[in-house]
């Protein structure tokens, strides 16, 4: 073989070496980087919750109330969402189907994963998709009386692998990932839960008799109406669900 057809040959090699060893050919760097965020936010927010719990009063005293919202209550709720397949922004002819999203709750912390699968027609592609989300818990603003749970993306990575030419792949994977850029996206449930009520009480004029050695008295007591309203001040975030604590206000009258 004539000598610059050998280097001919040699460069066309070492390229296609090079194509086929350039950058990670599947997720796996993003996935770890996922997990990384993932254990970020929790230090971040166990930090936080330590601040909150030392800088503010007691979760429990008078003229407080404090209900229990459980993982397995929440859970059951986004039960619903098995099934549900949404398009794809900005990506013709794409769709993630939702399989499954749980909480797994951290201290101070209300992760959520999001089991999914990614399809993109024209390609006749589909990936497995890891999600992350939080719950953001906050009043419903269209109805003070309610606890408004939404589950907010955070992040989306398939597990995907594709060769050094596979460039629509490529592209349709970078398009996953970015998804979580999207507002369409970005809330994916939501549960809504009583949790301000009016309370009223009403006590009618009685007699009460009281004993006393030798006698027998009674004591007038006038009608009352006491009307109070309990509302939400603080969440606190547990691994067992969400713990939230309000307050009491309450007016009387006869």
């Amino acid at each position: 073989m004539p000598m610059h057809h050998r280097i001919v040959a040699i460069v066309l090699v070492a390229a296609l070496a090079l194509l086929t060893g350039c950058g990670a050919n599947n997720t796996e760097e993003e996935l770890a980087q996922q997990r990384l965020s993932v254990l970020k936010s929790e230090a971040t927010s166990l930090d936080a919750l330590k601040a909150d719990l030392g800088s503010s009063g007691p979760l429990e005293a008078p003229g407080t109330v404090s209900i229990f919202i459980s993982k397995n209550l929440i859970n059951s709720a986004l039960k619903g969402a098995a099934g549900v397949t949404l398009p794809i922004p900005n990506v013709e002819g794409a769709t993630i189907t939702i399989k499954q999203i749980v909480t797994d709750l951290k201290v101070g912390y209300p992760l959520v994963t999001i089991d999914a699968e990614a399809t993109k027609r024209d390609l006749g592609a589909t990936f497995e998709v890891v999600g992350t989300a939080r719950l953001d818990t906050k009043i419903d603003p269209a109805s003070p009386s309610q606890l408004l749970i939404n589950v907010a993306l955070e992040d989306f990575v398939p597990r995907a692998q594709w060769g050094p030419f596979d460039f629509k792949i490529k592209g349709f994977v970078n398009d996953i990932i970015k998804t979580k850029l999207n507002s369409e996206l970005s809330n994916l449930a939501s549960i809504k839960i009583p949790i301000s009520t009016e309370i009223p009480l009403s006590l009618p004029a009685a007699q009460i008799p009281v004993n006393f050695p030798g006698a027998v008295a009674e004591i007038s007591t006038p009608a009352l109406n006491v009307s109070g309203h309990a509302a939400v001040s603080r969440f606190i975030v547990l691994p067992d669900g969400l713990h939230v604590y309000g307050t009491v206000s309450a007016k009387a009258g006869s």
